[in-house]
């Protein structure tokens, strides 16, 4: 498989004026065709989450994903989407902005 960073000219870290070209990322790895879209089709939709979480409360088990690590899932796209309010500043974790980024572009 070809690393990310070979697929993607420049530094992801340095806007330039022409757009990159867009690179899927897949089951199968960064620019590689989908080989399972069934699976892909369930994700998107979030039907896998919402059919492991039902599966938990009948098991009485912690989901896969379970709330300390959507915690961090949440706040990492949060920080994204404050880094690039920031003009693609580095933010620190935990945040500190705890408002609604997306609200003040």
């Amino acid at each position: 498989k070809i690393p990310l960073a070979h697929l993607v000219p420049g530094n992801p870290f340095q806007p330039t004026d022409k757009p990159r070209p867009w690179i899927p990322i897949t089951s199968a790895g960064p620019g590689q065709p989908e080989t399972n879209p069934e699976a892909m089709e369930e994700t998107r939709n979030h039907v896998r989450a919402a059919r492991d979480l039902i599966e938990a409360i009948h098991q009485d088990r912690e989901p896969l994903c379970g709330i300390g690590q959507a915690k961090w899932t949440v706040e990492m796209i949060c920080g994204v989407i404050e880094s690039h309010r920031q003009d693609g500043r580095a933010v620190r974790f935990p945040l500190k902005e705890r408002g609604n980024s997306l609200a003040k572009l």
